[in-house]
């Protein structure tokens, strides 16, 4: 898994709005971010990535960049809230 300039989104089969957040973030980093990578994560087949991020329900977002954390966000969240939050660190990081 590429942990480097990504967005985890953590989830699990019980979650009834895992599946249509994800499509929509899916969508926003591929339009709008196109330099970050979307790793989907199964929280009940990956409790290593579980423990490791330390997440205890799902829908659950953490942006790293360049490895480090730089914001989780959790529950039912707008993707205008998620795009606000990703587009100054994108700026700071890619735009030179």
């Amino acid at each position: 898994m590429n942990e480097e300039n990504t967005l985890l989104y953590f989830w699990n089969s019980s979650c009834s709005v895992c599946e249509p957040l994800y499509d929509k973030l899916q969508s926003l980093i591929k339009s709008n971010f196109p330099l970050l990578s979307v790793e989907k994560i199964n929280i009940v087949d990956h409790p290593e990535f579980r423990a490791k991020y330390h997440v205890f329900s799902s829908p659950l977002i953490i942006l790293l960049l360049d490895g480090k954390e730089y914001f989780r966000s959790g529950g039912n969240v707008s993707t205008q809230e998620i795009k606000q939050k990703i587009q100054r660190l994108y700026q700071l990081k890619f735009d030179e």
